[in-house]
């Protein structure tokens, strides 16, 4: 079975806080992670540009993705996971997409918007 794998927009803030955050709770190392330019191009269709989960050669986006993400992470989250579970599936999408549609009008800091990855964590970044 294949990494699963977390397409992000290599050039949004918000991204990268999501990357960084994934690669400090995911300690089993489960996750790696690569730009949305990376996508093969007849995956590009109708997938959003912020975040996209590759998973057993299924791909999952909005708030499936998140969902999705959290069940592979440490029990805390998990929990929260199930916890969203529980908000009807169009929900958390309109809330996903609310949040990315206004993501670069609420840049975070431009320092951390590319971030310096620590060496032991650099094989999970799937950038060429």
């Amino acid at each position: 079975m294949n990494s699963p794998i977390i397409y992000y927009d290599s050039n949004c803030a918000l991204c990268h806080s999501a990357v960084r955050f994934i690669l400090r709770t995911d300690q089993k190392g489960v996750f790696h992670f690569s730009p949305l330019s990376q996508l093969p191009p007849e995956t590009l269709i109708n997938l959003p540009d912020s975040l996209v989960l590759k998973m057993n050669n299924e791909y999952f986006v909005e708030g499936k993705a998140v969902l999705e993400i959290l069940k592979k992470l440490s029990w805390g989250w998990r929990f929260l996971g199930t916890c969203l579970n529980l908000i009807p599936l169009v929900v958390l999408d309109q809330a996903y997409r609310f949040i990315a549609n206004n993501r670069k009008r609420w840049e975070l800091d431009v320092e951390k918007s590319c971030p310096l990855i620590p060496v032991e964590l650099r094989e999970r970044l799937g950038i060429s």
